[in-house]
């Protein structure tokens, strides 16, 4: 170590506290070594510690160093004190080349104690007898390092450290213990990382643990270079991010490596509750995050182009960077990502399934998209029917026919084609009038002869049990009804033409409209892509008559409201005194688009399926949508509450509600587990549904709806 090989004490063959007097008698003594071109050898001379190097100006730069008091006092704690008869003779040792003796004698001196008046010589020779053996002949010792300042430190801080500065400086020097620490650790640092022997970032960080005085003094005074660095590293590895994604991966590796060191010594150096650790950490924490996100979207979809396993790759960045955050927004956010992540990797096998069937699963996928554009007719449903049936046998003999995913998409063709036929249905009927014409009669009978064709078609289809068995429900239905229609038609052209007053009174409204939801649509957003297939609910069951009849049920006589026409605004939430306000995550994109598609206003509730809380209770008007957006990830089902004019002081159930619909109201839930809304947002991906909404029709609660108080429940 240069600093007692060749320090200023040691080159001019003094001890630490030498007397001006003495110093000034050596140099004369030099003065005339070098006249006569001798070699310069001293009586001091420390055989062990080896010869220093001594030219001219080596020895004359030698004498500056130790001029002042404050130079004095470094280089006499990087060399020997001779105070007392035991220092004597262990200096006697170092003469004749024996460092083991020389430190037997002064560990026995310090032994147990602390720095005190009588043995600081002891604390400041031992540590610098150590430095200098755990450095000879190239090598390093880390133990003896971290000893050395140890003792040192133990020097500097304690009240003998003035003494020593009186010894080897004057009664003026000023002493500065944390000062003074600070100056020999970094020179020995400097001095080691000249020689090239150990990182000084590693070992600053190992000195860090020896005392909490040095802690606290490097964390002050020694973070700010790593703190920087790392800064800078940021924000380089952030721009080239930001022009370049598919970098990401490789960027958040070389930010990595090029980190570690500077980040490992500040996590050594700064409590974890320190602000300046915890900036560097989260702001280090989330741009590896985010470096792995935007590398993952740009090669989620075409995994084989990454050279390696991408989901576990993207992985181990993810748990590095969970692995130094330290604010708790940030960590959630990385472990929701992490939580998503290992769900894309367990779903490889259906990736896999998806591969072999991408083309057909992707052109049934547009044709459902495209369908629920299309004008409600039976043609539309026969044709999505007719459209898919291939690709489906195909995905069927890929898969195998008890196939989760293949059931799913099946089961998704006769959800929608299902859902329109009974629209189309239910609203043939509501448009046929007390005194149908026969060619009223007979649209009718045609469209509902077509419907249950394409319903017989639907019946080929494999699907999920219960919707397998709506559809037999259906199906009897419609031939139930094609039934009554077929006879009302026989009785009317036997009918005679001049007894008009029956004419056309031959059918009965049968079917009951469609409960809740009818379709439920999973959809792509812009930024962030869903990761199900799309997912269809199945419409309600049509209801027949257990009593055939000629006529239309009359309809009872009311009272029109005093309310008639009135409504609440799109989104008002009319039952937080009931259900709570609305509960809002800004932190997550879920979204849910409805589309209320029939002639009554509703309140539509949220709720979540497992705590049954209802997050919302929102007012969409008749004909009109309502995006809900921040939906808290979850699962939920939903429940309405239709009607028209809105009476603000209407009680229900009781005096603690108020506010509801005078006219044609009632009451339904979807809470089927195809119904479900799934609604998950991991940081990369996020759920968005439409949904389409009917309601109960004559507010006939009783067969197809819910109680007004399990509604309000």
């Amino acid at each position: 170590m240069q600093l007692i090989h060749q320090n200023p004490f040691h080159i001019l063959g003094l001890l630490a506290g030498t007397k001006q007097r003495t110093i000034e008698k050596q140099k004369g003594k030099i003065n005339a070594y070098q006249k006569v071109g001798k070699d310069i050898e001293f009586s001091e001379d420390l055989t062990a510690i080896g010869i220093p190097e001594r030219t001219n100006v080596i020895i004359e730069k030698a004498f500056s160093q130790i001029e002042i008091n404050q130079n004095k006092v470094f280089h006499s704690l990087f060399w020997f004190v001779n105070l007392n008869h035991l220092d004597e003779t262990a200096l006697g040792y170092l003469r004749t080349g024996d460092i083991d003796k020389s430190l037997d004698i002064w560990e026995k001196v310090i032994s147990g104690k602390s720095v005190n008046d009588k043995n600081f010589g002891a604390f400041n020779n031992l540590g610098t007898l150590k430095l200098f053996s755990a450095t000879q002949n190239d090598s390093f010792n880390t133990e003896s390092i971290l000893e050395a300042i140890r003792l040192k430190s133990e020097l500097i801080k304690s009240e003998s450290f003035n003494q020593f500065c009186k010894t080897v400086a004057d009664e003026t020097y000023p002493t500065d213990d944390e000062k003074e620490l600070l100056r020999i650790i970094s020179g020995i640092l400097e001095d080691i990382s000249s020689k090239g022997l150990q990182s000084p970032k590693k070992l600053l960080a190992q000195i860090s643990q020896i005392n909490p005085s040095i802690k606290n003094l490097l964390s002050e005074k020694v973070s700010d270079e790593p703190f920087h660095n790392i800064e800078t590293i940021l924000d380089q590895t952030k721009k080239k991010r930001t022009q370049n994604p598919e970098s990401g991966f490789s960027l958040a590796r070389k930010l990595y490596t090029s980190t570690k060191d500077d980040f490992g010594t500040l996590a050594d150096i700064l409590e974890k509750s320190d602000p300046k650790y915890k900036l560097i950490a989260d702001k280090l924490a989330k741009e590896i995050l985010q470096c792995g996100v935007d590398y993952f979207h740009q090669y989620r979809d075409d995994e084989d182009e990454h050279k390696g396993d991408l989901g576990n790759d993207i992985m181990k960045l993810f748990k590095y960077a969970n692995s130094i955050v330290v604010g708790l927004q940030t960590k959630e956010r990385i472990e929701q990502n992490i939580e998503g992540l290992q769900e894309w990797i367990d779903s490889a096998g259906d990736r896999k399934k998806q591969e072999k069937i991408k083309e057909d699963l992707e052109f049934i996928k547009g044709t459902l998209d495209s369908f629920q554009n299309k004008y409600e007719s039976v043609s539309a449903a026969s044709e999505l029917v007719n459209s898919t049936k291939s690709g489906l046998y195909r995905i069927k003999q890929a898969l195998g026919s008890s196939d989760e995913l293949y059931l799913g998409i099946s089961s998704a063709i006769v959800h929608n084609a299902q859902g329109m036929l009974v629209s189309i249905v239910n609203n043939g009927q509501e448009d046929f009038g007390h005194s149908p014409t026969p060619g009223q009669l007979n649209s009718l009978l045609s469209t509902v002869n077509l419907a249950n064709s394409v319903m017989q078609s639907l019946a080929s289809f494999d699907m999920v049990s219960d919707l397998r068995h709506q559809l037999n429900t259906n199906k009897d239905s419609l031939n139930k009804i094609l039934g009554q229609l077929q006879s009302t038609q026989t009785r009317t052209q036997k009918q005679s033409s001049n007894d008009s007053s029956n004419s056309g009174c031959m059918i009965l409204i049968v079917i009951c409209a469609i409960i809740g939801i009818i379709a439920l649509i999973s959809t792509n957003s812009k930024n962030r892509s869903s990761n199900r297939t799309s997912s269809y609910t199945a419409p309600s069951t049509y209801k027949s008559p257990s009593t055939p009849s000629n006529d239309l049920p009359s309809k009872p006589i009311t009272t029109p409201s005093k309310y008639k026409g009135n409504q609440l605004k799109n989104g008002d939430s009319p039952y937080n005194s009931v259900f709570g306000s609305g509960v809002y995550d800004k932190s997550v994109n879920n979204w849910v688009q409805f589309k209320n598609g029939n002639a009554n206003d509703v309140v539509i509730c949220l709720v979540n399926v497992y705590s049954d809380r209802t997050v919302r209770n929102e007012y969409i008007r008749a004909g009109s949508s309502f995006k809900m957006t921040n939906i808290p990830n979850g699962t939920y089902y939903i429940k309405g509450f239709y009607g028209n004019d809105w009476n603000p002081y209407k009680k229900i159930d009781g005096p603690n509600i108020k506010g509801g619909f005078d006219t044609d109201f009632s009451f339904s839930k979807s809470d089927g587990y195809n119904d479900r809304l799934n609604l998950q947002d991991n940081g990369y991906q996020y759920s968005t549904y439409e949904v389409t909404l009917y309601s109960i029709s004559n507010g006939n609660m009783s067969q197809e709806g819910i109680s007004q108080s399990e509604f309000f429940k």
